[in-house]
């Protein structure tokens, strides 16, 4: 996988009965898809997320994000245990350098997750005040003024910087409602 294409699919594995299990994921664009493999061969394919029973009844979950995968793991008995990015994968190179680099880590963790929380307290208000300028919606009364007015360059450089940190976000396979929001 070159690295453009790490930024568009990725790779999770897990050992199950002897046999290795594969889902490759296509998580950007419109054709967002997920196959399954057992040893190498193709197995079934889906749109987006969405579970793969095994042959013995164990389960194979994955929900996609816009920027990566949201959950990946195999539940057996109830058990689940979450499916490892491949080592071409930038999911795998990320958890390397988290492991050599685990302050660093934490660091870029709270920085990123800090710039979804400004880019949705900037840019709710701002939409919501983009929404009441809908013709219909001031026929019924509804107006709003956004306390927050950035420039166009500020608004450009937090939205930038917020997909910026989704993405750092999705690479240590973190997710949460910011990440969809910002």
């Amino acid at each position: 996988m070159t690295f453009v294409q790490s930024l568009t699919r990725t790779a999770l594995a897990t050992e199950h009965q002897g046999c290795e299990y594969l889902v490759a994921a296509d998580f950007l664009g419109w054709d967002k898809s997920l196959a399954l493999y057992r040893d190498r061969q193709l197995v079934e394919q889906r749109d987006f997320s969405g579970k793969f029973t095994l042959d013995d009844g164990a389960r194979i979950s994955v929900k996609l994000s816009l920027f990566g995968v949201k959950q990946a793991n195999l539940k057996v008995n109830g058990v689940k245990t979450a499916l490892k990015p491949t080592p071409d994968t930038i999911e795998y190179k990320r958890l390397r350098w988290n492991q050599k680099h685990p302050k660093r880590a934490r660091w870029i963790g709270f920085a990123s997750w800090m710039t979804l929380v400004a880019a949705v307290v900037v840019g709710l208000p701002q939409l919501a005040e983009q929404i009441g300028q809908i013709d219909a919606l001031r026929d019924w009364g509804y107006s709003f003024t956004s306390p927050l007015h950035l420039p166009a360059a500020l608004n450009t450089a937090l939205g930038t910087a917020a997909m910026v940190a989704a993405i750092e976000r999705a690479t240590r396979m973190k997710y949460s409602w910011l990440d969809e929001w910002a």
